[in-house]
């Protein structure tokens, strides 16, 4: 391991660039109030072809140039395209114009950091890299905080694990793709967000309720896209240092190089360390755990005549060490010695692109992906030990074209899911395999920009549960160009893994009661759902400059079967079961988006959640989820690139486990009280060099009594599983970024 990062950073100082003369480089603006401004995250692309990108935030971009074609295409949301002719030019400057019909809002960094087109079939939120910049920690699962459509919050009082939820459901019923690959999928899914370094990504496309059948058959919340920075455009180089008040520090080096005219090479690493002792509420366990991770990633390019070609490689590994002050690692678990928590995770992956662009001449674009990944998870908690091994291939092939013209498009193509797991769970072990291929054909009519329907449907067999179905069907109606109304209906299919999607199994002294603990699935059945959903959206024009946006959202989702984790049933026992009744979540959002002010951004929104589950006492609310959220994003940035975010949220009061059986000072009372949670962020840009600086959870409001009877870790009352709360304090964090571009 130690060979393999020094070769890995030995590599990467290594490499050194020059200008081409097959890079074409630009900046797209636009004149505002005398001034020339740049437009953040322009389509620029060859004229004809679907092969181009994106501008930063300053309007720049840097792209390969194509062997043939020499003009480029520029659009720009509420401006009018341009075409221009680049033979002879290595850089570029485009001037747009608006346009009198506002046919999409973009919001921005100079105007906010997300955005959502009017034009998307599937309400889309793109979150930008300047989004999670305003969470300067660390990986995408703590990035979510600046978004009031994702939920975060810790899994448990031991690991420091945090997860997200969606429509009031668990990350792992939000389908995750990186790119268009299950990189978190299987024994990940839960906490496969925390492994994915924030300053990796380029940007994340997040849409609620269901899915394109393209992509597989497992979305049931929502739909997470995330793309990471691509060789050919992101910067040369960039470096960035990050350390906190509580004994964490970070750094990222990025970087990239061209092998002639035609490859494209990036290599992107991560590590972190976190050393301390903190016990903040002195019940003698850490409050965060310490530990290391390194994660590191090699991508390849290939840019052809007729052809592009993509390559990766993956290495992640993470330890993390926690539990009583005074466990060291490796120590025999008894009731004799401190109770330890170890969990390490170790996931190698490798991946394949092949794609043909449609061109005039030929109509049809193909694609193929392939990816392999292995996952190992090691999670010891006291007495109990757990191991975890997940192998798992994907594979699809993917095809587009126009039926008669734009307005009718046919996708479709064959996929291949297969994972092997291999599971130990103190005295009991569990083996599956599944294999699951499967084909899909996807139609979309659009009837001049005002109606659009997208129907599909896969047909798939899965070795151990045979045959099934997934129709999906998504509606955009525009009947004016800043009035669009959205409707989404769809089913969604997983098999759950009950022990890494559930940490409290092993972090408390209740007994396990299985279904069935001879059976690879643990006796359960596949988990099946259907959702439907319908959203609105309404882009304004506060002055004649100044946009902003109403945004309302109703999703609900209905179990056919769920894997059900009872734990009001017995204070003493977790009970996890086949659905037997109802399960369904309710979900209404208002969300109101303004830009008063020049680079000042206000986002406002409010989310209503009604998730309930049949268990043992009945059809109750779901434990540890809030019914109401509320929360506030303020952004204003200087003309000296002074950045200032504040983000509030108020978080209700949720519904905690019945603990009749405890005696009467080891319960809590039937609801957590509601909290607000502030923090802040201010940045100073310079030309290459960033520095940040900010404060988590500014009211120090915390979790009191993390852990139920904690004096007694092997007693049988012991449960660190019931985190309705923040479990630090307040925390203060700086950091650098570096960036040279070429």
């Amino acid at each position: 391991m130690r060979y393999l990062i020094a070769m890995f950073f030995m590599l990467s100082f290594a490499w050194a660039e020059g200008q081409s003369d097959s890079i074409l480089m630009g900046r797209v603006m636009t004149m505002e109030n005398g001034e020339h401004v740049g437009l953040s995250f322009a389509n620029v692309y060859w004229q004809g072809t679907t092969i181009g990108t994106s501008a930063n935030e300053e309007g720049k971009f840097r792209m390969v140039r194509h062997p043939e074609i020499t003009k480029l295409v520029i659009s720009y949301v509420g401006y009018v395209n341009d075409t221009v002719e680049t033979a002879g030019k290595n850089h570029i400057h485009i001037m747009l114009e608006a346009s009198k019909a506002l046919e999409e809002v973009t919001i921005s960094e100079e105007k906010n950091a997300t955005s959502i087109s009017s034009l998307n079939n599937i309400k889309t939120e793109i979150l930008s890299e300047k989004e999670f910049k305003k969470a300067a920690c660390c990986n995408l699962s703590e990035s979510f905080e600046t978004n009031p459509t994702v939920e975060v919050s810790y899994s448990d009082a031991l690991t420091g694990i945090k997860q997200i939820r969606m429509l009031g459901l668990s990350g792992i019923y939000a389908q995750t793709l990186v790119e268009n690959m299950p990189f978190v999928h299987g024994l990940s899914a839960a906490t496969g967000l925390t492994y994915i370094p924030g300053p990796f990504v380029e940007s994340v496309h997040l849409s609620k309720g269901a899915g394109s059948v393209v992509y597989g058959f497992e979305s049931m919340s929502g739909q997470i896209n995330i793309d990471l920075k691509k060789p050919e455009s992101m910067n040369k180089w960039h470096l960035n240092a990050y350390a906190n008040a509580f004994g964490r520090a970070e750094a990222n080096v990025l970087t990239k190089r061209r092998f002639g005219a035609r490859w494209y090479s990036s290599l992107l690493a991560h590590g972190n360390l976190t050393k301390n002792a903190f016990d903040p509420n002195g019940d003698g366990f850490l409050n965060m755990p310490s530990g290391n991770s390194v994660n590191l990633m090699n991508r390849w390019k290939y840019v052809g005549d007729n052809w592009e070609a993509q390559l990766g490689v993956k290495f992640l590994n993470d330890v993390r060490i926690g539990g009583q002050t005074g466990y060291k690692r490796g120590m025999e678990s008894d009731s004799t010695t401190p109770y330890g928590v170890e969990y390490i995770t170790r996931q190698y992956g490798a991946w394949a692109k092949l794609g043909r662009p449609a061109t005039e001449e030929k109509q049809t674009s193909i694609g193929f992906i392939v990816h392999a990944n292995r996952y190992e998870n090691g999670f010891k908690a006291g007495l109990n030990q757990y191991n975890g091994e997940h192998n798992n291939f994907f594979g699809t092939f993917i095809f587009n074209r126009n039926l008669k013209d734009e307005n009718h498009v046919l996708t479709g193509g064959l996929s291949v899911l297969a994972d092997d797991y291999t599971e130990r769970f103190n005295r009991w072990n569990f083996r599956r395999t599944e294999v699951v291929p499967g084909a899909f054909a996807e139609y979309t009519y659009n009837m001049a920009k005002v109606l659009s329907v997208v129907t599909g449907i896969r047909a798939d067999y899965h070795n151990l549960f045979g045959f099934f179905a997934t129709p999906r069907v998504h509606v955009r109606y525009t009947p004016k160009a800043n009035h669009t109304f959205r409707a989404s209906a769809g089913r969604g299919q997983r098999t759950a893994n009950v022990f890494t999607e559930n940490s409290s199994i092993l972090i408390s002294s209740r007994r396990l009661v299985l279904a069935d603990t001879n059976s690879g699935t643990y006796g359960l059945n596949p988990e099946v759902s259907w959702n439907y959903g319908a959203n609105y959206t309404f882009d304004f024009k506060i002055s004649s400059r100044r946009t902003g946006q109403l945004s309302l959202d109703y999703y609900y989702v209905y179990f056919q079967n769920q894997a059900v984790v009872d734990m009001d049933a017995n204070a003493r026992q977790i009970m996890v079961s086949n659905l037997n009744g109802s399960s369904y979540s309710q979900t209404f959002q208002a969300q109101l988006t303004l830009e008063p002010l020049r680079k000042l951004e206000l986002r406002f929104a409010y989310r209503y959640l009604d998730v309930r589950t049949t268990f043992a006492p009945g059809l109750m609310q779901k434990a540890l989820i809030p019914p109401h959220r509320g929360f506030i994003n303020i952004g204003y940035e200087t003309a000296k690139k002074w950045s200032f975010d504040v983000t509030t949220q108020f978080i209700g009061k949720k519904r905690l486990p019945i603990l009749a059986e405890n005696p009467e000072n080891l319960r809590f009372g039937a609801y957590s009280p509601s909290y607000m949670n502030v923090n802040l962020q201010v940045s100073k840009t310079w030309k290459k060099l960033e520095a940040y600086a900010g404060v988590e959870n500014l009211l120090n409001i915390t979790q009191k009594d993390l852990i139920i009877d904690p004096s007694n870790p092997y007693g049988q009352y012991f449960d660190a599983g019931m985190v309705w709360g923040p479990s630090m304090g307040t925390l203060v964090y700086f950091g650098l970024r570096y960036d040279i571009k070429n």
